[in-house]
């Protein structure tokens, strides 16, 4: 965890205690400013105040593809560390160093966070296509061009394999042999 402080003037001390997300900054900041309306403001941002906010948020991060597969999910009490699609569960409250993985301890707790993080890597993905469509092509790029950037970007992001990869597990794949055969 890293803490966050803001100094309002005029207002008291307060903890908060709940995990915030960097998107959420904006909108705290905005609904802190005194004599602003922030409601319109704080609709169109991704985040939430987090000072106002009255359910948990997951946290979730990923490392991008390439130098390693890694993705943590915080909910609750939990954490869920998928690194190289192998899970790591720990109970925050009486582990805080995560030195202890219960993941085998809690198999109900860890495929119910690892969908939950599955859903939330195919909203990234999603809305990375998105993003990557409602983009002006480039000056006179042509449509190939633009779909090849455009998967570039994304494998650079850590949403795709790159073809090479694909294209030598395709091809291990047709090399083994299948069963009964020779």
């Amino acid at each position: 965890h890293v803490p966050l402080l803001i100094h309002v003037p005029g207002r008291s001390a307060q903890r908060v205690t709940a995990a915030m997300r960097s998107i959420d900054v904006l909108p705290t900041v905005l609904a802190l400013m005194p004599g602003l309306s922030a409601a319109p403001f704080i609709k169109q941002c991704r985040g939430s105040d987090a000072l106002n906010r009255t359910e948990p948020v997951d946290l979730f991060a990923q490392e991008p593809q390439g130098r390693r597969d890694a993705r943590t999910l915080v909910s609750g009490e939990w954490k869920l560390v998928v690194e190289d699609k192998v899970a790591r569960l720990f109970h925050l409250p009486t582990d805080p160093f995560e030195l202890k993985d219960v993941a085998k301890e809690k198999p109900e707790q860890t495929a119910q966070l690892k969908q939950r993080l599955a859903e939330l890597v195919e909203g990234q993905i999603t809305a990375a296509k998105r993003f990557l469509a409602a983009r002006p092509a480039a000056p006179g790029a042509s449509d190939g061009a633009k779909d090849a950037k455009r998967r570039e970007e994304l494998h650079g992001l850590g949403y795709l394999e790159s073809d090479d990869e694909e294209g030598e597990e395709q091809d291990s794949k047709k090399k083994k042999p299948s069963r009964g055969s020779p």
